[in-house]
């Protein structure tokens, strides 16, 4: 992996985790907003319905973990393409040939 470090310090991109909109779907719930146990809804006896996920409070979103919630980052910590290595040098090792 290579980062692109850039020399403008101030500068931001849009965070590609959330698309710039500082949210993302609860991880815990799976945006329903309820508390599930895996596929598993789980009920609350009194009341006979779901109780809310103890991690969105029953929103079902969650603050971007990559940007906090702004919806930017820093141009620096953006991850640039990964280039493919190519390795076509050892050609004539493996006929045996060696390298001369």
């Amino acid at each position: 992996m290579r980062w692109n470090m850039s020399r403008k310090a101030n500068q931001t991109v849009c965070c590609r985790q959330c698309a710039g909109e500082g949210i993302e779907e609860c991880r815990f719930c799976a945006g329903t907003g309820m508390f599930k146990i895996g596929s598993e809804l789980m009920v609350d006896p009194a009341s006979g319905r779901p109780p809310p996920c103890p991690v969105c409070r029953g929103k079902g979103e969650e603050m971007c973990s990559r940007c906090n919630g702004v919806g930017r980052i820093a141009s620096w910590l953006f991850k640039s393409e990964r280039r493919q290595w190519k390795d076509d040098d050892d050609d004539n090792l493996s006929s045996g040939g060696g390298r001369r």
